[in-house]
């Protein structure tokens, strides 16, 4: 199968934009699919791709992975879109709200955006992934409390309460408003690796041990080059977008964990890129490094609990 699709969520700027320019270069012969939420900038970042890499077959398909509705809405455009067959996905769109976010669904928004969208869309796509597909999503090392990172630990519970907007106020609510967001972001990338593992477990039971499914840290990706800092006040986002040459001289972080968006968009479109059958699945990539994630990403009653209760409020069955 020399001809594949490629989807990739947040595709039309920073790390999602990186990662398709590499992939496009690499393989002139796969098809990309850029999804977005915003049909102006991601019909410009699809014109831009193709300009940049003199691939032709890249498209753009608006998603918005917070609305469970407009994910749904994205896989049948995508069924019916006769495209080549689906090879791999990137679960790279995510947000850190510093407001107060209810979805149309009624669920916290970042914990919908980050984690909840992405669980739908790997799911109603896995019948379509062809034989020794990929599946990566993207996590962060800021799961991780013994990494030094400007984020706060996150703050694991049942998802019931992480998901509903008032219930996860009133568990947080002796923290500022900017911590609370902080920590709605780590514990959303807590989440995606407690996924990762129970799907890499439920693809081998169900004799799908060909589709590798890996966890992806892209690291500080300070700079202007991340949307990252989008919603937070204007002076930290400042700071984030135009001060990065400091960040790396300041003592509070580890320097390892500090990338630009060219390197990391590189690292993950070769993990994208590496044949299945030469990677683990429901692994956790640093970069370029395989490496354990934090030791409470390794609960498997959390990650029973997690996936059972995505099913149903996704209203999808067991498979």
């Amino acid at each position: 199968m020399t001809q594949k699709t490629i989807i990739i969520t947040g595709g039309n700027s920073g790390l999602g934009y990186q990662t398709a320019k590499n992939i496009a270069i690499a393989k002139p012969e796969w098809t990309i699919v850029i999804a977005s939420r915003n049909n102006e900038r991601m019909s410009q970042a699809v014109e831009r791709l193709k300009a940049e890499t003199n691939n032709r077959n890249i498209y753009g398909i608006r998603i918005d992975v917070s609305s469970l509705q407009s994910v749904r809405e994205f896989v049948n455009h995508f069924k019916n879109a006769e495209l080549p067959p689906l090879y791999g996905i990137v679960a790279n769109a995510g947000a850190q709200f510093t407001e107060e976010v209810i979805t149309e669904d009624g669920f916290e928004g970042t914990f919908a955006t980050n984690y909840l969208g992405h669980f739908l869309l790997i799911q109603l796509l896995l019948p379509l992934i062809a034989d020794n597909g990929r599946i990566i999503m993207v996590s962060s090392d800021t799961h991780d409390p013994a990494v030094k990172t400007m984020m706060p630990a996150p703050v694991y519970t049942d998802p019931s309460i992480l998901a509903d907007q008032k219930m996860s106020y009133e568990m947080l609510r002796k923290y500022s408003a900017f911590k609370r967001s902080g920590i709605r972001y780590t514990t959303s990338k807590l989440a995606i690796i407690y996924f990762v593992h129970e799907l890499s477990r439920k693809l081998i039971e169900a004799g799908r041990n060909d589709i590798v499914v890996d966890s992806f840290n892209p690291g500080l990706m300070v700079g202007n080059g991340s949307n990252l800092a989008r919603d937070y006040n204007p002076v930290v986002k400042y700071m984030w977008n135009h001060m990065a040459f400091i960040i790396p001289h300041l003592h509070y972080f580890d320097k390892h964990t500090i990338r630009s968006v060219t390197i990391s968009g590189r690292d993950l479109a070769e993990l994208m890129l590496t044949s299945s059958n030469a990677v683990q699945s429901g692994q956790y990539w640093d970069g370029d490094r395989m490496i354990p994630s934090s030791p409470e990403s390794y609960n498997r009653d959390r990650e029973a609990r997690l996936w059972q209760w995505s099913l149903k409020v996704t209203n999808l069955r067991e498979w």
